[in-house]
């Protein structure tokens, strides 16, 4: 068993802006699944993610079981003001 302990699904740890913008109108399940796909073929099966504005991780929540998925998110992004 192998775990990603902190993720964002909303990142795609290439370019932030591009990356949030493909849900600013909406959440994109095909992104997600993706995500999850890629994990499950590396064999995790724990995801600790971190949140965000946009909904991302609580669709992704929704969508983990289908993947084997343990998933777990603080929905929103937990953060100091500011920062």
């Amino acid at each position: 068993m192998f775990g990603e302990c902190h993720a964002h699904m909303i990142m795609d740890g290439k370019n932030y802006k591009a990356a949030v913008g493909l849900h600013k109108d909406g959440v994109k399940d095909e992104v997600i699944r993706i995500h999850f796909q890629a994990w499950k073929e590396s064999g995790v099966s724990f995801v600790r993610d971190g949140g965000d504005a946009l909904g991302v991780s609580r669709r992704a929540k929704e969508l983990a079981p289908e993947y084997g998925i343990d998933y777990r998110t603080p929905v929103f992004a937990i953060h100091k003001k500011g920062h």
